[in-house]
C-alpha cells in the first residue's frame, strides 16, 4: 500500500519566509521543503509539488478532500523544493498545506500545515512609533518553542546533496543554508562549496561558527568557493538576491570535492570551428578533466541580425541550452589519464562534424558537458560559438 502513495522525507516541514508588502494585498511567502530521494530521481513530470492555501484548518491534509475556505492552489515540477506564494491580504491567517502527488497512480501525500498569521498595519501613532523595531521581511523560521514563538534559523544544507532554493523579487532578500562540517571527512581540513546562480545575479556569505568569513562580489552562473581551516563546527551560506527579480539557485558543499555531480570543465572552455562548408561544421573542444562525461550538441538557426540578439543567454542558466534548440547529439567519453595529457595534450581534444546544415546561414551551437557514474549529475554549458556556412558548394 505504501508504494502507491508518493515518498516523503524524513522531516515534512515547511520553511516559510514572509515579506510584507506596501499593500495591503501585496505580502507573498517563499515556502520550502525537502523531498524524498525517490521523488528527486524520478523521470521527468512523474511527480509535481502543489501547495494549497487556505482560511481555516484543512480536513483535506488526511482525507484529500477540498473544503470550504480554500484561497489558492499553486503547483511546481518535481525538481523544485520552493515556491512563492503572492497576493497574501493583511491582517488575515492562513493555511498552507504542500502535497505531493503522483502523476501516473492519481495518489498524493502531504507535508506538515503551516499556519501564517499577517499582522494588520495600523495608522496610529503610537503603533507607528512601536513598529521601529519591527523587521518587515521575516525569514526562514524553524519549529515552534514551548512557549509558541519561532526560532529563526537556517536551511540544512546535507554533504554531499544537491539542494535548490529561490529568492523573492526583492532586493537584498536572502536564503542561508547551515552546514555541519563533517568530522569523519575533513582530513583535508577543506569545504568545497558550488553555487549555481540560474537566472540572474547573487551575492554568497559565508560564516564559520557565526563568524563572517566572505562576502563574495554580484555573480550570476556557476562558482566555486573553497573554505579551509574548517575542523569542526558550523558553516552558514547566506544567499542574497542582488536585484528585484526572482532568483533561484542550486548549492552544493562537502569535504569530498570528488563528489561534485558538477562536470570538471578545463580553462578554455571555447568551442573552436575547425572547417565548415556549405552544410557541415566541425567543431573542436577540450575534454572535462571527469573520468568519465557526456558532451551533448545543441544547435539553433539564427534569424537575428543584431549581435544583442544573437548573443542573448538562456533564460535559466541551470537549464542548459535555449529551450528553442534542437540536439545534435550526446557523445560519450573516458577521459586519458592525468600521465597521458602530460605527454601529449592534444589526445584531450574531442572534435565533431555537425552535418544537414543550409547554404549562407548562421547557426547558434551550444555544449553542455555532464559527469556519468555520479549522484545527481548536473551540466555546466562550455561557451557559445556562432557559424555561418558557405555561401556555395
Amino acid at each position: 500500500m505504501d508504494a502507491f502513495y508518493p515518498p516523503l522525507p524524513h522531516d515534512t516541514r515547511l520553511a516559510v519566509a514572509v515579506s510584507q508588502g506596501e499593500g495591503p494585498e501585496n505580502n507573498q511567502a517563499l515556502i520550502t521543503w525537502k523531498a524524498a530521494d525517490r521523488v528527486r530521481s524520478a523521470p521527468e513530470n512523474s511527480y509535481r509539488f502543489c501547495a494549497i492555501v487556505s482560511r481555516h484548518v484543512p480536513d483535506w491534509a488526511v482525507c484529500g478532500e477540498l473544503n470550504e475556505g480554500l484561497e489558492s492552489i499553486h503547483c511546481v515540477p518535481q525538481y523544485n523544493n520552493s515556491m512563492i506564494l503572492r497576493k497574501l491580504r493583511s491582517g488575515k491567517r492562513y493555511f498552507i498545506t504542500l502535497f505531493v502527488r503522483d502523476s501516473v497512480r492519481g495518489s498524493t501525500s502531504s507535508y506538515e500545515t503551516f499556519e501564517v498569521v499577517l499582522r494588520k498595519a495600523s495608522d496610529s501613532n503610537s503603533t507607528k512609533e512601536t513598529k521601529k523595531d519591527e523587521v518587515r521581511f521575516r525569514f526562514l523560521r524553524g519549529p515552534p518553542r514551548s512557549d509558541g514563538s519561532f526560532n529563526v534559523q537556517a536551511l540544512p544544507l546535507h554533504n554531499a546533496v544537491l539542494e535548490m532554493g529561490s529568492l523573492p523579487p526583492k532586493k537584498g532578500s536572502t536564503l542561508n543554508y547551515q552546514f555541519v562540517i563533517p568530522t569523519n571527512s575533513t582530513k583535508n581540513n577543506k569545504v568545497l562549496l558550488i553555487v549555481h546562480a540560474c537566472d540572474g545575479y547573487v551575492r554568497i556569505s559565508v560564516f564559520r561558527n557565526g563568524k563572517l568569513l566572505k562576502r563574495s562580489e554580484p555573480f550570476s552562473g556557476f562558482r566555486r568557493f573553497l573554505v579551509v581551516n574548517v575542523h569542526s563546527g558550523q558553516l552558514r551560506f547566506q544567499i542574497t538576491n542582488d536585484d528585484s527579480k526572482p532568483k533561484s539557485v542550486h548549492l552544493w558543499a562537502s569535504a569530498q570535492a570528488d563528489q561534485s555531480p558538477y562536470p570538471k570543465l578545463p580553462e578554455d572552455t571555447s568551442v573552436k570551428v575547425v572547417r565548415r562548408s556549405c552544410s557541415t561544421a566541425t567543431l573542436q573542444w577540450l575534454r572535462s578533466a571527469d573520468e568519465h562525461a557526456e558532451y551533448c550538441v545543441y544547435m539553433r538557426r539564427e534569424t537575428a541580425n543584431y549581435l544583442e540578439e544573437l548573443v542573448s543567454k538562456a533564460s535559466n542558466l541551470c537549464k542548459g541550452g535555449l529551450e528553442s534548440s534542437e540536439m545534435v547529439g550526446c557523445y560519450s567519453h573516458r577521459g586519458p589519464s592525468l600521465e597521458a595529457l602530460q605527454q601529449d595534450d592534444s589526445i584531450g581534444l574531442i572534435e565533431t562534424t555537425v552535418v544537414g546544415l543550409e547554404p549562407a546561414k548562421t547557426y547558434r551551437f551550444d555544449l553542455l558537458a555532464t559527469p556519468l557514474q555520479r549522484d545527481q549529475a548536473q551540466s555546466l554549458p562550455y561557451r557559445t560559438v556562432w557559424v555561418r556556412t558557405a555561401d556555395s558548394c
